[in-house]
């Protein structure tokens, strides 16, 4: 199964709460930052912007290939993580996709 997953450096909610109802959910992403990560083989996960544009991961996305989002044991899908956020990053984990806790966080402990 090849899926992709969003992983937001900051409050994806929050941002999309300051954008106007026609923007879209790329754009809240844009404000907090973020990766796309996309699974080349069985829980083996690498950034996209990692990839050469001619890899067969770039081009299978490019023709929508990739299934959004993972799935936790209540079966609800996300498609965006937040790296923030420890149950997101558990969640990852248990699909081979593990999550750093961004620098800026370790500043306020």
């Amino acid at each position: 199964m090849n899926r992709m997953v969003y992983v937001a450096y900051g409050n994806y909610e929050e941002a999309r709460q300051k954008l106007t109802s026609a923007a879209k959910p790329f754009d809240a992403l844009r404000l907090t930052g973020f990766d796309l990560y996309l699974e080349i083989s069985p829980r083996q996960w690498i950034r996209a912007v990692d990839l050469p544009k001619n890899h067969p991961a770039n081009i299978m996305l490019s023709q929508s290939g990739f299934k959004a989002g993972l799935t936790d044991a209540n079966g609800q899908t996300f498609t965006i993580l937040n790296a923030f956020n420890e149950e997101h990053r558990k969640l990852a984990a248990q699909h081979g996709l593990y999550i750093n806790v961004p620098y800026l966080s370790l500043i306020h402990i």
